[in-house]
């Protein structure tokens, strides 16, 4: 089973106190480390958890270094352990000042995970402080159905530049998307499956007539797989506005379909 966990770190004028270490505004995020609010905290088997939270209160050197540790522990409903990551240490330069840092942790859910509650405890220690945290936040991960997943913004085709769904005008955006649940054709045991993305603007309307339609048809998929990616989707930006990104992907061995849109934001660029 594979899980990851991850921190993405970044840089806040947050002014410095001495209140002691605290982890605030939790939440679970949808699209990625840098998403937008999750509306609720259920989940298909294969698609990722993210929790961001906020780290206030590091202790930091007059260089503005501060030094923590996070680790994880995910729990079932029994509280037995699903997985653990040991703490990792980071080392951060608060170059814009203030001792905040704003962060995010996330594990896969594997397709082949029991549906259930969750328990996603993070523990953050500050290294310079000696003080320790932790937060915490249930999920309930629902039986295998046909549905989409681990939808992922990034900046670039490699998957290395988790992307916010807030974005400047001329940027591009490169989309992941996966199924999973769906069915095999009688004959070759083969899935045959499409997405269609249509964008819509403030007042609801498709931006074009037509969704980009992507078909995953005759590709030869191993029996045992449960996930199946669709290639990763580049969204070009090409005017400012408030959108909503909808993805319908449909099983058409089992006629089953499903639909999950999101918001993105496009900020003009200064001329």
């Amino acid at each position: 089973m594979l899980h990851t966990l991850t921190l993405a770190a970044m840089l806040s004028l947050a002014p410095a106190q001495n209140s002691g270490l605290a982890l605030t505004n939790d939440r679970l995020t949808f699209g990625g480390v840098l998403g937008p609010r999750r509306e609720n905290n259920q989940y298909l088997p294969g698609d990722f958890c993210y929790l961001a939270f906020d780290i206030e209160n590091l202790k930091a050197s007059p260089e503005g270094r501060v030094k923590f540790s996070i680790g994880l522990e995910v729990t079932d409903s029994a509280g037995n352990s699903v997985y653990s990551a040991k703490p990792s240490e980071q080392d951060v330069v608060l170059a814009l000042g203030g001792n905040k840092v704003p962060a995010t942790s996330f594990f896969w859910i594997t397709p082949d995970e029991s549906p259930g509650k969750r328990t996603f405890v993070l523990t953050v220690k500050d290294i310079n402080g000696g003080s320790t945290k932790t937060v915490s936040k249930e999920i309930q991960v629902l039986p295998m159905r046909f549905g989409t997943v681990a939808v992922t913004a990034y900046l670039d085709p490699l998957k290395q530049f988790p992307a916010p769904l807030v974005a400047l005008e001329g940027q591009n955006l490169f989309l992941l998307v996966a199924v999973v649940g769906f069915g095999r054709d009688a004959k070759f045991k083969q899935p045959n499956v499409t997405a269609e993305i249509r964008v819509l603007d403030q007042s609801g309307k498709a931006v074009n007539e037509k969704p980009v339609v992507v078909a995953l048809a005759g590709v030869r998929v191993a029996e045992e797989k449960l996930l199946l990616d669709f290639p990763l989707q580049p969204l070009p930006l090409n005017r400012a506005g408030s959108f909503t990104v909808e993805i319908k992907t449909e099983c058409k061995v089992s006629g089953k379909t499903d639909k999950v849109s999101f918001p993105l934001t496009v900020i003009a660029a200064k001329k």
